[in-house]
């Protein structure tokens, strides 16, 4: 029995990205890494990562979801450094685009044109219930030159979260 197009983790994935590049505004020149192996980071002075740590929502799972925010810090003290104000400004901004009541899923199986899977959404609900929050935020500190801050997010399924709609096809 095939899985369905709604609870398939790749269509997960790319509809997380869809909606983070839909909504992640922000007035400054910012790369966003997609799990590329080979994206180069040498030239940038500030940059995203984003990686799937786990594939659960839609099989009654949770799906985590991690976005580090790189900045590349001048001098030994980055207090008062423009960019360590640019590194809170872009987190901040990622924080805005996941701070939704769902993230509709699409499938991609035709990747130029995906469309809308009707009624497939994910919520992004953290461990003590609190919905649109992340399940964690921490400034992780600066090495070689680099700020890094993580946030973590935890996503569901609508319906995993619905007794409901609990049954699977």
């Amino acid at each position: 029995m095939a899985i369905p197009e709604r609870r398939k983790a790749n269509n997960h994935e790319l509809s997380i990205q869809k909606h983070i590049k839909d909504n992640f505004a922000t007035p400054h020149s910012i790369d966003v890494n997609y799990q590329d192996q080979t994206f180069d980071v040498s030239a940038l002075n500030l940059w995203v990562d984003i990686t799937f740590l786990s594939y659960g929502a839609g099989r009654k799972g949770e799906t985590m979801l991690q976005l580090d925010v790189y900045s590349r810090v001048r001098g030994k003290q980055p207090s008062g450094d423009r960019l360590l104000s640019t590194l809170r400004d872009t987190v901040q901004k990622l924080i805005a685009a996941m701070h939704t009541n769902c993230i509709q899923v699409y499938d991609f199986s035709t990747p130029a044109s995906p469309t809308v899977i009707s009624g497939a959404k994910l919520m992004v609900q953290n461990s003590d219930g609190t919905f649109r929050e992340p399940e964690g935020d921490q400034f992780l500190g600066i090495e070689d030159g680099v700020a890094r801050r993580s946030l973590v997010y935890r996503l569901r399924m609508l319906e995993d979260a619905s007794r409901a709609f609990s049954y699977y096809d």
